[in-house]
């Protein structure tokens, strides 16, 4: 669940620790209205409001009830759906502001020396070959990891990044760190030995501090191109094609390498993980099982407390309906204690409508969908699984993609921290981050390309988009997806895959918004917008919160929602 809705139960937690151990404050005979100084003596005591004390005392009540009744109905552990890049642009916090190696420590300073050392060993116990003018030329660091490029003759020029997770140093690096380091290299490998997907190298990696440079690290090769979004906008850069020839460039290829993800597939949502070996096994077999999902650039919250690993425990699942309705529960419960209103609650009642007419797998065949309400009885619990797959990292981050500037073409794919298997809706056939904008974060006039701008130019470029230019890019990413799967196309696959491909960023819009009820708003006026348009929006979630929907408004509004999803 949420990290925020984690934090309602420390809040609940609090309200039961304060109603248990609050004093009677039952004033002795002959003292009432009168305390007792530290001298002895006595001094009149300010009588507390009776209006005061009845609201303090109800609202503890009110949290009590609500805290048994969410135990008494246990939440699906939480998953991370949206992890951050090493291309992503860099964030600051409170505490790395006022200390810029509360994050980082040592790792941003890794000497030269050491690096040089490093490689070098590397180079003689792999090649037995002695390596020649090594040298550090690039140093960058983004949320999670420090990348350090390095050059070197064996005999032919050679570059290597070394990636050092902000964590691996002293008492933050936890043996949880230790293991998503290890599944890191072998998911990198694993997906490039049983896909086409340009992912590096893994040359060697160390989860423990004994290398040349005191840290834990992978090591991988470099791949020569630049993030998705950058080329995506970039007016500028050398190229035969035009913008517009190199972004259907980049959608071809993309969905070129995306579609041989559709070989794997997987009984159960959650962390895709690789057991522990002797030695350095390179053909190792996925499995899915909880594992702690932290990544490795959380801040150090000195005010809060330890780093706690089990707050970031994800669990498996076999039911992604289940699973997301679990999480809307838990959301609801949340907002609702911190603002009841009507408007929340309208905002949660549509929500659960939207959801309902969402295309879920039933679990009787993952290659059939359901509309609306499901009831997954008892006679149904053996009849069948649903199927989940992969996606590439961070949920198709377009940041962690990179390609050709010149042509187009996706040349690598990093970032695989915390990757996990996704419900198809969200996995492989879904369009790219980088096309869900208009639906997950909106768009904003004027508008600058992300990230920093390589060129003078680039800079002062406005940018003019609005919704219909994503459809039609949504639209050509699908077509170059059903070209890339080959005969019988989408449709041919056994899934629903094609419906995933036209609608499947509405799906996250939608499942990705649990945890933010500003984000959600967001969303909610966005699909109203299209499914009642001009009906106000305001009025008309305030009214459902206070009165519900009569059952003809509700067969109206699921089948406008239902029409949008499908």
């Amino acid at each position: 669940m949420p990290n925020s809705i984690k934090r309602l139960f420390a809040c609940l937690d609090d309200a039961d620790a304060d109603a248990a151990h609050q004093p009677a404050h039952r004033p002795s005979k002959g003292s009432k209205g009168s305390a007792t100084s530290s001298d002895g003596t006595h001094s009149a005591k300010k009588p507390r409001s009776s209006s005061s004390s009845s609201v303090l005392t109800r609202t503890t009540t009110s949290l009590c009830r609500v805290a048994r009744k969410l135990r008494s109905n246990p939440i699906t552990p939480q998953r991370s759906f949206k992890g951050p890049t090493d291309h992503a642009p860099r964030f600051s916090d409170d505490t790395e502001a006022d200390d810029p190696n509360g994050r980082w420590g040592p790792i941003l300073s890794i000497s030269d020396e050491a690096l040089v050392s490093l490689v070098s060993l590397f180079t003689f116990s792999t090649q037995r070959k002695s390596a020649t003018n090594i040298s550090v030329i690039a140093r960058t660091n983004g949320r999670n990891n420090a990348l350090y490029t390095v050059q070197y003759y064996c005999p032919s020029l050679i570059k290597v990044c070394v990636r050092v997770p902000a964590c691996g140093w002293g008492d933050r690096w936890l043996p949880s760190d230790a293991d998503a380091l290890r599944n890191v290299a072998h998911t990198m490998r694993y997906v490039q030995k049983h896909t086409t997907l340009p992912v590096p190298d893994v040359l060697q990696y160390d989860t423990t501090f004994n290398n040349a440079i005191g840290a834990p690290y992978l090591m991988m090769s470099y791949v020569h191109g630049r993030p998705l979004p950058e080329v995506w906008y970039d007016r500028a850069a050398g190229s035969t094609k035009s913008l517009e020839d190199k972004r259907q460039a980049i959608l071809r290829s993309l969905a070129t390498v995306t579609a041989s993800l559709r070989s794997l597939t997987f009984t159960k949502m959650g962390p895709l993980l690789f057991r522990p070996v002797n030695g350095d096994d390179q053909d190792q077999r996925p499995y899915v099982a909880a594992a702690v999902m932290a990544p490795f650039g959380r801040p150090m919250k000195k005010s809060k407390g330890k780093f706690n690993p089990q707050d970031h425990l994800s669990t498996p699942e076999n039911d992604s309906r289940a699973f997301f309705f679990h999480c809307l529960d838990a959301a609801r419960a949340y907002a609702i204690a911190h603002e009841r209103t009507s408007e929340v609650r309208g905002v949660f009642k549509l929500w659960r409508l939207l959801m309902e007419e969402m295309p879920w797998p039933e679990r009787s065949s993952s290659t059939r969908i359901t509309y609306g309400k499901s009831n997954h009885g008892e006679g149904n619990e053996d009849e069948g699984v649903e199927t989940f797959v992969l996606g590439p990292p961070a949920d198709f981050d377009a940041a962690s993609i990179l390609v050709d500037e010149h042509s187009g073409a996706v040349v690598g794919v990093v970032g695989w921290d915390g990757l996990e298997t996704q419900p198809l809706m969200l996995g492989w056939p879904t369009c790219p981050d980088l096309l869900t904008v208009d639906w997950t974060r909106g768009i904003s006039w004027p508008r600058r390309p992300p990230f920093a701008a390589r060129t003078k130019e680039m800079a002062t470029v406005d940018i003019i988009e609005d919704g219909r230019s994503w459809d039609a890019y949504r639209a050509d990413y699908a077509a170059h997806l059903q070209a890339a799967i080959g005969a019988g196309g989408l449709q041919a696959s056994g899934f629903p895959c094609e419906l995933y491909a036209r609608k499947g960023h509405l799906y996250q819009a939608v499942l990705r918004s649990l945890d933010d009820l500003d984000q959600m708003r967001e969303v909610l006026d966005r699909v109203l917008e299209v499914t009642l348009p001009r009906v106000r929006r305001a009025d008309l979630v305030v009214s459902v919160g206070e009165a519900g929907l009569s059952a003809e408004q509700e067969r109206y509004v699921r089948a406008k929602f239902r029409e949008l999803l499908r």
